[in-house]
């Protein structure tokens, strides 16, 4: 059986079931002082109430506004270019995420929590859909390695990933706009707008600030049996409308409203020719899909004296997410001869989420030794997946008829409830033990109307955590720690068992050393993962031609990560960040034969690595900044032994050499020259060639820029 994006399909051709459904060492964000040669610390939330990142006892990078720009990281398929240990892989709509060798595969629920300030935005259902938000005006991202069970709940066993946007200015009108042309090799032009408004309504009280993204993206991927050049390209219109009210020193209240509509064709890619797409059963359809979602969010937070702050957000989303012409197909057996590849294609994936949340928490405030955060969640999440028509057999001439069709669609109903708890108190200046537990409980509700049944269940965590820091110096901070993670279980189609939770247990140790008078900071850390009852699709027992989703085995990942930043010299930093994995099956199932102990744990990069160079200079007298980001990703694996042993594929060690130059021709007007991908590297960022799935990383592109800004 093979089980990709949600699809589930039967040996000898059957289908059984659904279908594709801060280490910021120093703080790149904040860059250096008057004097060019020192470091600033960075400010997070990670847990929930600001805190130098020096001082948080987990592992985080933290991606300040002007990285993001200067690496030009527009979304989160970007991020991975900037921080090691976070893997990003797409296949039309389904998006897989991985963090420290945690992803997100199969499944009913995400093992990567994605938040937008503090509104959780984390999807997932049976199409594994995600939204993907826009960088543009953002304060920084802030990505937490590690289960983040206790403070965001389930769909954080990996880790969470947060985009933390600008607030507006209640005292200052200001305007920015960034325009773009991009020019890839082998494909069409590019063009991107970037604008952004700041208008204070009512001075030092209402504020309103909009940011907007309107970009197209040229192709570079040809159909020849179809007559169409460049098939991937995207049209992208995101539009953020956030407001602040601000009526005392004590009470704020943000709104915020995220419009985002993006159409774009898949950037699948034959195997021995990067810009050439063949779909199956001789088709001449090309494949494409929209990502359209809508979030609103509410925030209000009051500060009760100077004893603790309490808030309530308030979120929904709404994302419609259908994709046409999907392809895929699967090797049947270990020779690629005549009748052993079976083609498999969706005309129509109709996909609709749903998401209402709900956080109320009070923390402590101030920085005295006893820190707290105490609080409870409510998410009310239904994904509903639909394919009329779906064809799975073997290829045949163009002329041939397709495959007798089957249908699929399912209803998935969650709701959930969760009390957190988070404590710290810090002894003599130089100690500080900590600890923290959620109890989570989920009911769900499965409706498969083809096969015209319904399943309902209940699933609960309780999700600890414990850590302790201890400072050497004030600019040296060592930690260790150790919390658990889960996902939710769910339910497969046609009555088959339902398959329980998974768990994760990570062990860590860690430090945060800073070195003002060498400009130097490195963290550090050494981990170790015992991943539990990890889901994936198998057999069952008993009946090798039916497949679903089970829990198959054991697996344990041991991981390092070291980041450091540099100032040798005035105007000049060097920035290194990297990660290792071993990520591998421990123990497996004797029914399952998808994976035996030993095997490494699927789309884990062994390797992670990030070098920059940057330099400030003076140029005819106007400030210049230039950078230089060369980036390495080790090969992920995608295996299934249930077709045979010989079912096994890596995806390519790929290697990014990017390069940004700006020069500020005026206090108002910047003028920039970038090229991405300088190497042109066309490898697959992902294993699934293997089922046509492959995807490349965009060849070769140079680009200018302006920017205006006035406050």
């Amino acid at each position: 059986m093979t089980g990709f994006g949600g699809i589930q399909v039967k040996k000898r051709f059957v289908v059984a079931a659904s279908v594709l459904s801060v280490s910021c060492p120093a703080g790149y964000a904040l860059g250096a002082d008057a004097a060019g040669d020192q470091l600033q610390e960075v400010v997070v939330t990670a847990q929930k109430r600001e805190q130098r990142l020096k001082d948080v006892p987990i592992s985080i990078v933290a991606v300040g506004a002007d990285e993001l720009k200067d690496r030009q990281i527009t979304s989160m398929e970007d991020l991975p270019n900037a921080v090691p240990g976070l893997g990003y892989t797409s296949a039309g709509n389904s998006h897989y995420i991985e963090i420290r060798g945690i992803s997100d595969i199969v499944g009913s629920s995400s093992l990567i929590g994605i938040y937008i300030d503090d509104t959780d935005v984390t999807l997932g259902g049976a199409a594994t859909v995600q939204a993907n938000p826009i960088t543009y005006d953002l304060e920084r991202v802030e990505v937490l390695r590690g289960p983040q069970g206790t403070l965001y709940g389930e769909g954080s066993a990996g880790g969470t990933v947060r985009f933390i946007s600008k607030n507006p200015n209640l005292s200052t009108f200001a305007f920015d706009s960034n325009v773009a042309a991009m020019f890839t090799q082998y494909g069409d032009p590019s063009q991107r707008i970037n604008a952004m408004v700041n208008v204070p309504l009512i001075d030092g009280q209402v504020g309103l600030r909009v940011a907007g993204t309107f970009q197209h993206d040229g192709g570079w991927i040809d159909q020849p049996a179809a007559q169409r050049d460049n098939i991937n390209a995207q049209d992208l219109t995101n539009v953020r409308i956030k407001g602040l009210w601000q009526p005392s020193s004590q009470l704020s209240i943000v709104a915020m409203a995220i419009i985002n509509r993006n159409t774009r064709g898949m950037d699948f890619s034959d195997s021995g020719a990067p810009e050439q797409f063949t779909q199956v059963f001789g088709l001449t359809t090309s494949p494409r899909v929209k990502n359209n979602y809508d979030l609103f969010s509410l925030t209000a937070t009051y500060d009760i004296a100077s004893v603790a702050r309490i808030s309530n957000t308030l979120g929904y989303v709404r994302a419609v997410v259908p994709q046409w012409s999907v392809p895929a197909y699967f090797q049947t057996t270990a020779q690629l001869t005549p009748g052993t590849v079976a083609d498999y294609y969706v005309p129509l994936q109709d996909i609709s989420d749903h998401l209402l949340t709900d956080e109320l928490r009070l923390a402590s405030a101030g920085t005295g030794p006893w820190q707290w955060t105490v609080g409870g969640f409510f998410r009310r999440y239904t994904d509903a997946v639909s394919a009329p028509v779906n064809y799975y057999g073997f290829p045949g001439p163009a002329s041939q008829p397709l495959p007798d069709p089957y249908s699929s669609e399912i209803l998935s109903k969650f709701r959930s409830w969760s009390a957190f708890l988070d404590t710290s108190y810090r002894f003599w200046d130089r100690l500080t033990l900590g600890a923290g537990v959620r109890s989570f409980q989920e009911t769900q509700h499965f409706s498969d109307f083809v096969g015209m049944t319904q399943q309902s269940g209940t699933f609960h965590s309780v999700d600890p955590r414990v850590y302790a820091q201890f400072k050497l110096t004030p600019e040296v901070n060592l930690y260790t720690s150790a919390a658990k993670g889960f996902r939710s279980g769910g339910f497969n189609q046609f009555e088959q068992p339902q398959y329980q939770p998974e768990n994760v247990w990570t062990y860590e140790l860690g430090s945060k050393m800073s070195f003002p008078d060498a400009r130097v900071d490195i963290d550090a850390d050494v981990f170790l993962t015992n991943y539990s009852d990890y889901q994936t699709f198998a057999p069952l027992p008993g009946a090798e031609l039916v497949s679903a989703i089970r829990n198959v085995g054991h697996a344990r990942i041991k991981g390092i990560e070291a980041d450091a930043s540099w100032r040798p010299l005035a105007h000049w930093r060097l920035d290194m960040r990297g990660n290792y994995l071993n990520a591998r099956f421990t123990e497996v199932a004797a029914e399952s034969t998808a994976y035996i102990a030993g095997d490494p744990v699927d789309l884990v990069p062994r390797y992670q690595f990030a070098a920059s160079a940057q330099h400030d200079y003076m140029l005819w007298g106007k400030t210049a900044v230039s950078r230089l980001d060369f980036t390495q990703q080790g090969p992920a694996t995608y295996r299934n032994r249930s077709s045979g042993p010989w079912y096994y594929n890596e995806s390519d060690i790929i290697q990014m050499l990017n390069f940004n130059t700006s020069l500020e021709w005026s206090n108002n007007l910047t003028l920039g020259v970038f090229a991405r991908n300088l190497l042109n590297d066309q490898g697959f960022t992902n294993p699934y060639s293997i089922i046509g799935n492959g995807v490349r990383s965009r060849p070769r592109t140079v680009g200018v820029e302006f920017t205006a800004s006035f406050e």
